[in-house]
């Protein structure tokens, strides 16, 4: 992956330029000579609908915003949960 953002950014802040120099002033003014084009992508804030089929990408590449999906499951868990007297729910955003 790249140090800085190449085609598309992804964020606000993401890097898009590098400037090297042989001093602090001359990389200063070599970077007021830096321009760059932004066009407007579509955004999404929220997690959930990121994972939803249609979302926009965050990495094209990937083919998908869902990093890993991992389901953990000991036993007979839909008979304990049954015969439990009670059952909690975490959700985490």
């Amino acid at each position: 992956m790249a140090s800085v953002a190449v085609e598309e950014t992804r964020y606000a802040g993401e890097w898009v330029a590098a400037v090297v120099a042989t001093s602090r002033a001359r990389a200063e003014d070599g970077a007021e000579l830096v321009e760059v084009d932004y066009e407007p992508l579509p955004a999404i804030l929220d997690p959930e609908a990121a994972t939803r089929p249609g979302a926009p990408l965050v990495h094209a590449a990937h083919g998908t915003n869902v990093m890993t999906h991992r389901e953990f499951a000991w036993g007979d868990v839909v008979g304990d949960r049954t015969r439990s007297a009670g059952s909690s729910r975490v959700r985490v955003r």
